[in-house]
């Protein structure tokens, strides 16, 4: 995918908009919105990275399994953080 490709060479502004792009087709893809919410978060957009996260898990594609995968990690991220 074009966006990893972006990402492995630290162009997330370039990859965040072909995320956005793929949202546009598959409205609500767990793989994009995941990735908006670590670039946010490696940017410091704590608000933004909270508003990819809740769209995440608002998503019933995504099995509940996946979704306490996905949780623990940032959860223990940001409060290494605050």
């Amino acid at each position: 995918l074009l966006a990893e490709l972006y990402q492995a060479n630290n162009m997330p502004e370039q990859a965040n908009q072909i995320y956005e792009k793929l949202l546009k087709i598959d409205a609500g893809s767990p793989y994009a919105l995941l990735n908006l919410a670590e670039n946010a978060k490696q940017k410091g957009d704590r608000p933004q990275y909270m508003k990819y996260l809740k769209e995440v898990f608002a998503n019933n594609t995504l099995g509940v399994d996946a979704k306490i995968r996905i949780l623990f990690p940032y959860l223990n991220a940001f409060e290494k953080n605050d």
